[in-house]
């Protein structure tokens, strides 16, 4: 009999999160009741790896958890997805500490959502789950119907078909013709279906798959390395290297750097102010 009750206490103590492999989080919401927890997504639109929260979780540092495929969860979410009459309170830093965001309905893109001049995505590093929502509304300054995913956040099995014909055909030319304009490539089968059904079922126009692709990690990845590479050639007049062009990578599409700021970070290495000296005319400093 002691041997139960402790067996069960022990089952009291599980923890308020879990780590879930790709795609599991989102099977799973389809089938379980809208209990209250709040889920942390690697990947936008509710996608990728994700770490489960329940009720009154404190996380002060996320930099102690992993997903399931072994990276450190802290500065990787993406979007957040909140069920039951719960509020997600998210810090910037470890601690409970930085920039706060709070949210009672999720959000699909943290890269749409502002912060002092940068936005939320892959920012995250401590978080508080409580009971209780305070207005029903997603942060300020986000609008929470316009940055919906074009599915209406169903399951696929429950999407309607787009209808084929001219109109069907014409939606296709436009999603083409964005992305070879902003990537400078075709999309593949999954983003043409994904961006036709954005302008079919929900209205969508070249603007706002243009926005879309623009909060993309491959846009921001490709302009950042346009950035780097012309900045070199300004500042330092020749290429960046392979190890110094992942140093700013990293900053300017995970961090969020500016320019300005990554320009101010370049002015204080010696071969920014030897290259200066070079270039001024003789008898002249810089």
């Amino acid at each position: 009999m002691k041997t139960v009750s402790v067996f069960l206490f022990a089952l009291c103590l599980l923890p308020a999160l879990r780590a879930d492999p790709v795609g599991a989080g989102r099977r799973d919401e389809r089938s379980r009741p809208d209990t209250g927890r709040v889920v942390l997504y690697s990947g936008e639109n509710f996608d990728g790896v994700s770490v489960e929260l329940l009720p009154g979780a404190e996380i002060a540092n996320l930099a102690d958890l992993r997903f399931s495929d072994g990276r450190k969860v802290d500065d990787r979410i993406s979007s957040v997805r909140v069920f039951g009459d719960l509020t997600v309170t998210l810090y910037s830093d470890p601690g409970f500490s930085g920039d706060v965001l709070e949210l009672a309905d999720g959000a699909p893109r943290l890269g749409r959502v502002p912060r002092r001049g940068r936005n939320w995505d892959n920012c995250l590093s401590s978080v508080r789950v409580s009971g209780g929502r305070r207005d029903g509304r997603g942060p300020a300054g986000w609008d929470r119907d316009h940055d919906r995913r074009p599915d209406g956040m169903r399951g696929s099995e429950d999407r309607p078909r787009r209808h084929d014909g001219p109109s069907g055909a014409d939606t296709e030319r436009l999603v083409t013709r964005v992305f070879r304009d902003l990537l400078a490539r075709e999309p593949n089968e999954a983003e043409l279906r994904k961006y036709c059904d954005a302008v079919e079922e929900a209205g969508w126009g070249r603007d706002e798959i243009c926005d879309d692709l623009r909060a993309g990690r491959e846009y921001r990845t490709r302009e950042a390395n346009a950035l780097i590479e012309r900045v070199y050639r300004e500042m330092f007049g020749r290429e960046v290297d392979a190890p110094s062009r992942n140093v700013w990578l990293k900053r300017l599409v995970e961090k969020g750097w500016d320019e300005r700021r990554f320009r101010a970070e370049m002015r204080k290495f010696d071969e920014y102010r030897v290259n200066q000296e070079r270039r001024a005319p003789e008898g002249r400093k810089p």
